[in-house]
């Protein structure tokens, strides 16, 4: 049976549903699965917006007293995020 442009809609609601129900949890960084692969990377560009102010992935350098030296830290590992 020939499939009809409501019954392509009508996946593409169920398939929009299932991905916008979707939760962060830690196993995405080793998921297979490109959805959760993509909810690893977003989740760690929000950490790191959150702590850093910033999603460039590095880190701000501090001195001995714990002062902002620079923003241009070290740049994060982004190991396994690079395909």
């Amino acid at each position: 049976m020939k499939k009809d442009e409501n019954d392509y809609k009508s996946e593409a609601m169920k398939n929009a549903l299932d991905i916008a129900g979707k939760n962060f949890t830690p196993s995405d960084y080793e998921s297979e699965d490109p959805v959760d692969k993509a909810m690893a990377v977003t989740h760690e560009q929000a950490s790191d917006v959150f702590t850093e102010g910033t999603s460039d992935g590095k880190i701000d350098e501090l001195d001995e007293n714990a002062e902002l030296k620079t923003h241009h830290g070290k740049a994060l590992r982004r190991r396994g995020f690079d395909n």
